[in-house]
């Protein structure tokens, strides 16, 4: 009998784990869930990620029920939660680590690797809402839609907003994308429909398959000086942390819009505030912040040539449950002896 240990949280909690995993029991597996202690709603959690997210997976404090039942547990399901050294030094039978998310910031990859331990994610969960919603805020800055609804609801009726002059449709537009995986590829394809030129900056995919699909493979450069609207879609790495710095924001068009529903990471933000305080860009959105939640003093906040969400792009009532899907093919797989869809290697 396989013993699996889950740790639920406020976006994946019991009752739903228990839902989606309980029927791995069919096939003599043994299902504990321990609950998170320590974040008790979003905001907390999603202010724990982005800590373990910058510092890493052993800077979270160990949850004590998860140290005393992981010790005979062959497979650690975890969400948001960090899957620490503490954590994988006290697993004396683990074989797998399966995540209910796309990425491994989460884990600690060296002591996994040092422990033989196999990773399991869920590729591709958040694509469709992300790439949904990136759209979305594509035209909500550019078409001002979320400065329409703000003026009426002051009591205003207002028809001259920062961009005047630079209001375009997508059809024609030369939108370009910084980073080609599940969620760039899903956004240029929703943009083939409005007309839009989609252009590609990713020297980790192969070229071929962007050109494939019908679009164009383009230097950085390029990019920035051509594109109408410059979306990011690349994960959060050392080579790609600030890869939009002011000399990258400076080539952009004054025209110009920036749409980030990826990493806040990935673009200097400071360096974005000075270009939308002197108007060097026409506007920006974002869904990500450096700090989350984003201070109330600051800057952004004051510029009304920016668009702001708060970290909402991957949010929608079917996320848990297809990542629960997702996930729970490749754990009754591993109950098997089969071959596993999404094993990653560390």
């Amino acid at each position: 009998m396989k013993k699996i240990l889950c740790i639920s949280d406020v976006g994946i909690d019991k009752e739903n784990m228990e839902k989606g995993f309980g029927y791995l029991r069919e096939f003599g597996a043994q299902i504990e869930i321990v609950e998170d202690p320590f974040n008790k709603n979003r905001g907390e959690l999603q202010a724990s990620f982005r800590k373990m997210e910058a510092e890493g997976p052993d800077v979270l404090t160990p949850i004590k029920e998860v140290l005393e039942k992981i010790k005979d547990a062959n497979i650690l399901v975890a969400h948001l939660n960090p899957v620490c050294s503490a954590y994988l030094e006290a697993a004396e039978k683990l074989e797998m680590v399966a995540l209910l998310r796309s990425g491994m910031e989460n884990i600690n990859k060296e002591k996994a690797k040092e422990k033989g331990v196999k990773v399991v994610l869920c590729p591709g969960r958040v694509s469709t809402p992300v790439a949904d919603f990136t759209v979305g805020l594509m035209l909500a800055e550019t078409r001002n839609i979320v400065r329409g609804d703000k003026g009426m609801r002051a009591g205003q009726w207002e028809v001259a907003y920062p961009n005047e002059g630079r209001i375009h449709t997508l059809r024609n537009a030369v939108v370009g994308l910084i980073g080609y995986g599940q969620v760039g590829s899903k956004v240029a394809a929703r943009l083939v429909p409005f007309g839009a030129k989609v252009i590609v900056y990713d020297p980790y995919c192969a070229p071929e398959r962007i050109e494939q699909a019908g679009f164009k493979v383009v230097s950085l450069e390029e990019l920035l000086k051509t594109s109408d609207i410059v979306s990011m879609h690349f994960r959060l790495t050392p080579e790609t942390e600030k890869m939009i710095g002011a000399e990258q924001i400076a080539m952009m068009k004054p025209s110009a819009y920036l749409v980030n529903t990826a990493r806040a990471g990935l673009v200097d933000e400071e360096a974005l505030v000075k270009a939308l305080e002197e108007k060097r860009i026409t506007g920006a959105a974002l869904d990500v912040y450096m700090e989350e939640p984003l201070p109330l003093e600051h800057p952004l906040r004051k510029l009304e040539n920016v668009t702001l969400i708060p970290h909402l792009a991957g949010v929608c009532c079917e996320l848990e449950e297809l990542s629960m899907e997702i996930l729970s093919v490749d754990l009754e797989h591993y109950l098997k002896g089969e071959k596993l869809n999404n094993e990653v290697k560390i």
